[in-house]
């Protein structure tokens, strides 16, 4: 699970470096926590499997290529 501050929208940045430093293997699974105004990520190295909204926040989930 990844929760950066809401409204800094770095979390784009957090799953690029989940991959660059090589610690996701190829299907492994992240959930994005963020603010629903955040702009979703589109990664290329990462498919977006499912999003959900409760309230304010957005939770996507994403899985490694």
């Amino acid at each position: 699970l990844i929760d950066p501050p809401y409204g800094k929208n770095i979390g784009a940045a957090a799953l690029q470096g989940l991959v660059k430093g090589g610690w996701l293997e190829a299907g492994s699974m992240v959930v994005l926590e963020d603010d629903k105004r955040t702009p979703i990520p589109i990664l290329p190295a990462y498919i977006l499997r499912d999003e959900r909204i409760y309230s304010d926040t957005r939770l996507l989930f994403y899985e490694t290529k």
